[in-house]
């Protein structure tokens, strides 16, 4: 997109259907998404709860896992990833309230 320039852009012109509306509204206000599963956050009568990701570009990924209610609600947390390497930081993949091992790099 970058480059890109719109010119004569008719913004008036511009019209959304009303049940497109009328279904937006509903999804921001009614509708609920049910899950198949029972999150981790809520499975409080586990005596351990440990979590595994196949991770694929950790490192763009972190932030999400930090904030994720899932990986902060268990009591370990393993990640496999592929690409790892030497020159990764170690400090980009510090989470709160954990400890981490050492990286094994291949």
């Amino acid at each position: 997109m970058e480059g890109l320039y719109i010119i004569n852009l008719c913004e008036e012109e511009i019209a959304v259907n009303t049940d497109v509306q009328k279904e937006m509204q509903r999804l921001r206000t009614e509708a609920k998404l049910h899950l198949c599963i029972n999150p981790i956050y809520n499975a409080s009568e586990v005596p351990l709860k440990l979590c595994y990701l196949n991770a694929r570009s950790l490192h763009r990924h972190i932030e999400d896992v930090c904030t994720d209610l899932n990986y902060s609600s268990t009591d370990v947390n393993i990640f496999s990833e592929t690409r790892f390497s030497h020159s990764d930081d170690n400090s980009l993949y510090v989470i709160d309230n954990y400890t981490s091992s050492e990286m094994l790099v291949e």
